[in-house]
């Protein structure tokens, strides 16, 4: 309709600067950011005094990775005009870049001379924390919440802030404020869950973060943003859907999904040599596959279990004092959870429609900030380290999550965590497994230089391996078992060993994770 109506009023008059513009903008929503730049440069050299069109210029350029060139553009209208838009615009696309001090210099510069422009205050007290500034990050973020009050996004950083600095109470209090001017505000519920988990409330940690879900996955309504979905997503997807449908979960109305997703998997069956390609998908294709795309159309319900979730006959002496005796500390537990906990685990990893995030490696994870939620879970997380204290003293959950994948998919390369101890269960029957001797995890027995950055040894596996290498360190392998636990120190390198499971949606490998404490202390 909109686009009808642009070229409409551009049939009439063809030099029109503001429907150009608007037709722009609307191209570049719809993520055809070739077109939409050619279109805002024709609105520009009729109108080249609009900062508000060069703005959506320097947006456009950013999509397709032309960074500098859109900084450039808002300098060269910042230079020009003092009108606090592009000079907002200009410090977001700083820090987006990476170049956090440019974006509080444009902010400095913005509040001297509009020292009533709350969002700038807000945007400059969250950039501020991130570099650690937490005091003058509070009073930034203060003054905007007092200029802008009934701003949710506004009170949600000065939370944010409040929740870094270990001032959990006044966090608390001004979130719950940002929820109640807008219910559906998912990042505030998202720091909620932050906040409880600081302060160890593993079920009010949960619930919130459930609430997040809720509203950035909602079942209908709005849709969700537009991306370009990987193969691997949506082959699991397919399979997923096939399962739903057939065990009643969902209603035939899916039955259209499921096929779409099957002429897409088919059609690149042999088309590219990536292992797990972004895939293009057609404007049609799209429509239909928004009834269920990154939607939590089934969030299965796992209730507690009556007298625990461990497995009683564990001597958890034992267990721990292994732990404790080792160097390099980890404790391999087989038949962890009692045969109904791990059961209901592994059917909530079928059946759940929460897997949105998926790797270039062809994993999928689901985390509680997009849909991990049960009674179950909440009742494990909690047990664990009530159950071994010796293993996890005070150290509260700070993640979780459950990864899927198939025999298709690369391993997960070498990395530590930034946790104190992880929590890894092997959710799927070992039926599904073709090769007892694999599917698990490697440990190595050397932890990081004190000095490295997260980035460095969590994802630079170049780097790892060289360290590894020099530093003489010993592989020590635990294989895939149903029901195993591997517990170890978070800052120990350790990588996924090659996977070898059956074909078939319910032979995909699914594992829980818990990350407990803090890599330097609880």
């Amino acid at each position: 309709m909109a686009e009808r109506a642009y070229r409409s009023v551009l049939a009439a008059t063809s030099d029109h600067p503001q429907a150009l513009h608007l037709f722009g903008v609307l191209q570049h929503q719809r993520r055809r950011n070739h077109e939409a730049l050619g279109l805002i440069d024709k609105a520009i050299a009729l109108s080249p005094e609009s900062w508000e069109f060069h703005c959506n210029r320097s947006l456009v350029l950013e999509s397709l990775d032309r960074r500098d060139e859109a900084i450039a553009c808002l300098r060269e209208i910042t230079a020009k005009t003092m009108d606090p838009a592009p000079w907002l615009e200009l410090a977001l696309q700083l820090e987006r870049a990476g170049l956090s001090d440019e974006a509080v210099e444009a902010l400095n510069v913005l509040t001297e001379n509009h020292p009533g422009e709350g969002r700038a205050w807000s945007v400059l007290g969250a950039i501020l924390q991130q570099l650690g500034q937490l005091e003058v990050a509070e009073a930034a973020c203060c003054k905007a919440a007092n200029l802008a009050p009934s701003r949710p996004e506004v009170l949600n950083n000065l939370a944010i802030v409040q929740r870094v600095s270990g001032k959990l109470a006044e966090a608390e209090a001004n979130v719950r404020k940002a929820i109640e001017l807008q219910a559906d505000f998912a990042s505030g519920w998202d720091n909620l869950g932050q906040i409880r988990m600081a302060s160890g409330d593993v079920a009010g940690t949960f619930e919130a973060f459930s609430q997040c879900a809720r509203f950035r996955h909602p079942v209908d309504g709005p849709l969700p943003p537009r991306r370009r979905p990987r193969l691997a997503r949506l082959r699991h997807d397919r399979e997923q859907l096939e399962y739903l449908i057939g065990h009643g979960l969902i209603d035939q109305r899916f039955e259209a999904c499921a096929a779409t997703l099957n002429s897409i998997c088919e059609r690149m069956t042999g088309s590219t040599d990536q292992l797990n390609p972004a895939v293009q998908i057609a404007h049609a294709e799209q429509q239909i596959l928004a009834r269920y795309y990154d939607r939590m159309l089934v969030n299965q319900p796992v209730p507690a279990i009556d007298g625990g979730v461990l497995n009683p006959d564990l001597n958890l002496e034992e267990v721990q004092q292994a732990f404790q005796e080792q160097d390099a500390p980890y404790v391999v537990i087989d038949d962890f959870l009692k045969p109904e906990a791990i059961d209901q685990l592994y059917r909530y990893g079928l059946c759940s429609t929460v897997f949105f995030e998926d790797y270039k490696n062809g994993y999928l994870a689901t985390k509680m900030t997009v849909g991990l939620f049960s009674e179950l879970l909440v009742q494990l997380v909690q047990e664990i380290p009530a159950k071994l204290p010796d293993i996890f003293g005070d150290s509260k959950l700070k993640e979780a999550w459950i990864f899927k994948c198939d025999s298709r998919m690369k391993a997960l390369d070498t990395h530590a965590d930034f946790a104190a101890v992880n929590v890894n269960i092997w959710l799927t029957p070992d039926a599904a497994n073709a090769d007892l001797e694999s599917g698990g995890l490697t440990i190595f027995d050397k932890t990081a230089p004190a000095d490295w950055s997260f980035e460095s040894y969590n994802s630079k596996s170049d780097i790892i391996a060289g360290y590894l290498e020099k530093s003489g360190a010993s592989p020590r392998n635990v294989h895939y078992r149903h029901n195993r636990a591997l517990v170890f120190r978070s800052s120990l390198f350790h990588r996924s060993e090659a996977i070898h499971f059956r074909d078939g949606y319910e032979n995909r490998r699914q594992n829980l994770t818990l990350l407990y404490g803090h890599k330097d202390g609880p």
